[in-house]
């Protein structure tokens, strides 16, 4: 069933929705889902062949799942468009890393540009790995700059408080490993707040967590589509409208957040805007 309603999704026009399902997927350890899906599409002639994002998601899943040596002839028999060359090699770099074979890691990707997260993340754990901190740092910090809330990002963290105590930085020491801290609360409250969406869809109070969560994050943009997600569900969640009305007061959009004020008081809300 799950098969066929991806199919359905790609002929309609959405590969996109189906490659962030799986992303969360492998987030949440789920790689069973992607292998239930991945091979019609990934295969030679499939809808996503020669999508480099696609095939790394399914080589992904395949390593998570004991697999490995199929993840790899995946990827090195990968025919993909110029733009899909990077998740590729940033795939295989992985397995690389998984192996132990961090030479080859660091060289696959120290070969490649592009200021990607993924990139700076995976090679900058090689360059770790391989006692290079120093210059694994600067790739570290810049993964962290563009993806601050990437699932990987504690280990990040850590990395970054490891090599500060190596040079006997004591003071940035102390600053990452509270990152470090920080960033794995959240991480894992995002988490369990989506293995709940996942469990029970139709309640709202889950979705509304991953919204404040987000807000809390100074993330609005992220947190709106799942507030309105909950009303389109939940029409009479009150903590959803008053939520949307202080994000439009944020973004100064004061006539749409007096109207979204307007609708929480008559729901029964009675805190303040």
């Amino acid at each position: 069933m799950r098969a066929l309603l991806l199919l359905v999704a790609l002929a309609l026009g959405d590969p996109a929705a189906t490659l962030a399902r799986w992303r969360e997927a492998l987030e949440l350890d789920l790689a069973r889902e992607v292998l239930e899906e991945a091979p019609p599409l990934t295969r030679a002639g499939g809808e996503l062949a020669a999508d480099g994002e696609a095939l790394a998601l399914h080589a992904r899943a395949l390593a998570a799942a004991g697999k490995p040596a199929e993840a790899r002839a995946l990827l090195e028999h990968a025919q993909v468009p110029a733009e899909g060359v990077l998740r590729v090699a940033v795939a295989l770099a992985r397995l690389d890393l998984d192996q132990d074979k961090l030479a080859e890691s660091v060289a696959r990707l120290g070969k490649l540009g592009g200021d990607d997260p993924e990139r700076a993340l995976v090679l900058g754990r090689a360059l770790y790995r391989s006692g290079e901190a120093a210059k694994a740092r600067p790739l570290l910090e810049r993964a962290l700059e563009l993806a601050p809330f990437d699932p990987e990002a504690p280990s990040a963290w850590h990395m970054l408080a490891q090599e500060a105590r190596g040079r006997n930085d004591a003071a940035r020491a102390a600053q990452c490993a509270e990152r470090e801290q920080k960033s794995a609360q959240w991480a894992a409250l995002y988490r369990a707040r989506r293995l709940q969406v996942r469990a029970n869809p139709s309640e709202p109070l889950p979705r509304y967590g991953l919204a404040e969560l987000w807000i809390g994050a100074g993330q609005d943009a992220r947190a709106r589509p799942l507030l309105e997600e909950v009303l389109a569900r939940t029409p009479d969640f009150a903590r959803a409208e008053l939520a949307l009305a202080r994000i439009e007061k944020r973004a100064g959009r004061a006539q749409e957040s007096a109207s979204r004020y307007e609708r929480y008081r008559a729901l029964g809300g009675t805190e303040e805007l």
